[in-house]
């Protein structure tokens, strides 16, 4: 029916305006449809609909974030008014835990990294100080923080390398406490004191 050649009418497409249209697929589509397959010409259709450009913005691939492990928190004091602690580890493990006596249990510590904690605290408005200090080495970026309104103070706490015992001095008010980490010895695994294990995160 048409005398002219496919590379003739592609470019009469391209003069006529196809290159300026600036909607998405499914509109090019429907543009070329109907000014070329009425010329019966399936082929010139598939041509030109290769030479539009289309514009991919790079949300079309972007991937969501996974989320990271909930954060923990320290369970709720009890009648004991003994203060509690959650602890959240690097790899996404979590534990909790009470203290009995002004001593919380020995918890597993990893060696040279650091473990974010969340304490909890009878609720006391007028005992606000918390003052903290790292016994048997390690490092605790700072060396006093405040309780909130609600008991609960955050810190973070990294044991050293070396295979052993790490205490941290809690004092909120006058009142001591006293957490307890245990390095072991990837020698000798197995050759430490019992210590509380982090559970898997979720």
């Amino acid at each position: 029916m048409f005398s002219q050649s496919p590379s003739a009418i592609i470019c009469a497409a391209e003069k006529i305006g196809v290159k300026e249209i600036q909607f998405n697929r499914q509109r090019h589509c429907r543009f070329i449809q109907s000014t070329l397959l009425t010329m019966n010409s399936k082929v010139l259709f598939c041509a030109v609909l290769t030479a539009l450009p289309i514009s991919i913005t790079p949300s079309t691939f972007a991937q969501s974030a996974q989320p990271g492990a909930s954060p923990v928190t320290a369970p709720a004091v009890t009648a004991s008014n003994s203060p509690t602690a959650a602890m959240t580890y690097p790899d996404g493990s979590s534990l909790s835990v009470r203290s009995h006596g002004g001593h919380f249990p020995l918890v597993a510590g990893p060696a040279g990294q650091t473990v974010n904690i969340q304490l909890r605290f009878p609720s006391n408005p007028a005992n606000t100080a918390l003052t903290i200090g790292a016994l048997d080495g390690g490092t605790i970026p700072q060396s006093s923080t405040s309780v909130a309104s609600d008991g609960t103070a955050s810190l973070q706490f990294q044991p050293g390398t070396q295979p052993g015992r790490y205490r941290v001095l809690l004092n909120q008010g006058g009142s001591l406490s006293t957490l307890e980490f245990w390095v072991p010895d990837p020698q000798r695994p197995n050759s430490g004191p019992p210590a509380v294990q982090p559970s898997p995160g979720g």
